[in-house]
Order: structure tokens, then C-alpha cells, then sequence
């Protein structure tokens, strides 16, 4: 029986070549965990909160990080008040909402616009997972209860004869104009959250399968290698 002695060597101790090698052999040892991104998806629900949405870490989904396609998008529940809605509006649009109400708080008459609000679900399409196949599935718009006092000559506040007119218009404005403004600020809004994530997950991947963060690992876990640089 023949004994043959191997010797080992720490990282720091190989050769610029060697290294190199043991860098590549052992590139993606850490994303080759499926959680590796548990801590920005965490943090991304956590974020979007804050913007009224309700995403759960299920509906997020992404790929990367070099093909055609690549990207990240999630689906859930959106909800904006009644300051992000006059926020999302045409200036014009809100100009004219903020007017009305203020003249009918001087009145004392219900400010019931003020009630504006809207509810959105969002989903994806498609095989792919970048922002563009997120879409706006469905849209609940409420903008309070109000009716004519009448279908003439409006009569309920003598001191202002035409507030039944300025309210059936601006009432028309808000439920024509609603669905193309804010459902596409909102979409807009949604996908740059997904694209904002996906910039995330991609520096995160770079710094994970970076060389400064593999030697960093190898010489945390004592990794001993042969002279050419395998690991031994």
C-alpha cells in the first residue's frame, strides 16, 4: 500500500490562478438558496404598505438576470384615499373638486366628495415576470351618493342656485375621468415598484456572486484547497 501526501492550502495561500479558479468553482454558492431574497421581498411588502397596497410574498415573482424578459412584477390589492386620488388627477380636475368642496363646506351643506376613493386589483399575464405583464384587473370607484334636488332648477340652496349643476358636472368629470387618470397612475405607480424590486434583487445577486463576497465566505468556512485550486 502506497501513501500519498496532498498538500492543502487556505484561499490566501494559493496562487492568483488558483484563486481565481476556486472563486469560479464556488460563484454561486450562495444563490443557490431559494431565500436568498427573502429579506427584500419582506422589505418591499412592507414598503408598498405604506402606498396602500396589499401584496403577499407569494405574488411577487421575478427572473434574472440576463435574458430577454427578465424582470419582476407581483399581483394584489391597491387602495388609495381620497388625498392620493386628487394627487393622481389632472390638476385641472382636482382644481375643481377642491373648489366645490371648500364652497360647500361654507355653505355647511355634506361634503360628501370628499368620500372619493378607489380600490384596484392587480394581476399579471403571460410567461414572463418583468413589470409590463401587470394590468389592472378590476376597479371600485367610490365617489359618495348624490342626486339632483330636483331635474329643473336646483332649489336646495337658495344662496348658491346652481350648486345641483356644478355637482352633476363635476360628478360626470370624476366618473369619466377617474378610470383613464388614476387607473393609469396607478399602474405606472405599480410597475416602477416592480422594476424598483427587481434593481434590488439584481445588486443583491451581483454582490452575492461578487469575488470580494466569495473570498470573503471561503475564508470564513476555513475552505482548504488543493495547489490548483479545488477545494479540498
Amino acid at each position: 500500500m502506497k501513501t500519498h501526501t496532498i498538500s492543502v492550502y487556505s484561499f490566501d495561500e494559493l496562487s492568483d490562478t488558483a484563486k481565481q479558479k476556486a472563486l469560479d468553482n464556488h460563484r454561486y454558492m450562495e444563490v443557490e438558496h431559494y431565500d436568498w431574497w427573502d429579506h427584500l421581498y419582506n422589505s418591499f411588502i412592507e414598503r408598498v404598505a405604506l402606498k396602500g397596497y396589499t401584496v403577499s410574498y407569494k405574488n411577487i415573482h421575478f427572473s434574472g438576470f440576463w435574458s430577454q424578459g427578465d424582470g419582476a412584477c407581483f399581483r394584489g390589492r391597491v387602495h388609495k384615499t381620497n388625498e392620493e386620488i386628487l394627487a393622481l388627477l389632472p390638476c385641472d380636475l382636482a382644481a375643481k373638486i377642491k373648489l366645490i368642496n371648500s364652497k360647500l363646506r361654507l355653505l355647511g351643506e355634506d361634503d360628501r366628495i370628499d368620500d372619493l376613493s378607489c380600490d384596484f386589483t392587480l394581476e399579471t399575464s403571460g410567461r414572463y415576470s418583468h413589470s409590463g405583464t401587470m394590468q389592472i384587473d378590476k376597479v371600485y370607484i367610490n365617489f359618495g351618493q348624490w342626486t339632483r334636488c330636483s331635474p329643473h332648477t336646483c332649489t336646495c340652496c337658495p344662496e348658491w342656485p346652481s350648486l345641483c349643476n356644478e355637482l352633476e358636472s363635476i360628478y360626470e368629470l370624476v366618473d369619466n375621468e377617474i378610470y383613464s387618470s388614476v387607473e393609469k397612475a396607478v399602474l405606472e405607480e405599480a410597475r416602477g415598484l416592480a422594476d424598483q424590486l427587481y434593481e434590488e434583487l439584481e445588486k443583491e445577486h451581483e454582490y452575492l456572486t461578487s469575488d470580494e463576497f466569495i473570498a470573503e465566505r471561503l475564508r470564513d468556512s476555513d475552505t482548504e484547497f488543493t495547489e490548483d485550486g479545488k477545494a479540498f
